[in-house]
């Protein structure tokens, strides 16, 4: 019996030291905040209409290209497109191949998104994310 449960328990240990210390994937994302990022920058959602809006679009693995175009669209029932309206659409040159930092003012309080594209592949974009404008 006892043979029999040191050879399970040395064939589990293997498995699990292998499946238990994968390495993990960094994924690109987009920090949001109402202050220039750094890295003590502690991200943020919500923040108010008129004011600025700072974000990093990082992608740990790095961007392909050198230029990126980012889109900033509103969700809402009463809008244009199928439930979204485009707030801006911007290309931008990248001094950095890891991140893109930027300020974006939005009027009109709602439910926002943001996505960044690579610009040699404008259908799949490479960040997402999304965040609230509220009234004053």
């Amino acid at each position: 019996m006892n043979k029999i449960l040191k050879l399970l328990f040395l064939s589990l240990c293997p498995l699990i030291i292998l499946t238990g210390c994968k390495s993990e994937e960094r994924k690109p994302f987009v920090a949001f905040s109402n202050r220039p990022i750094t890295e003590n920058t502690v991200p943020e959602s919500t923040f108010l209409t008129g004011s600025r809006v700072y974000y990093a679009a990082i992608n740990p693995k790095g961007f392909s290209d050198k230029v990126i175009r980012v889109q900033i669209f509103k969700a809402g029932e009463k809008v244009n497109m199928l439930g979204y309206s485009f707030h801006s659409n911007n290309d931008y040159r990248l001094e950095n191949e890891k991140y893109y930092t930027d300020y974006f003012v939005i009027h009109s309080p709602g439910h926002y998104y943001m996505q960044v594209f690579e610009i040699t592949d404008l259908q799949k974009p490479v960040i997402l994310g999304d965040f609230w404008i509220v009234e004053r």
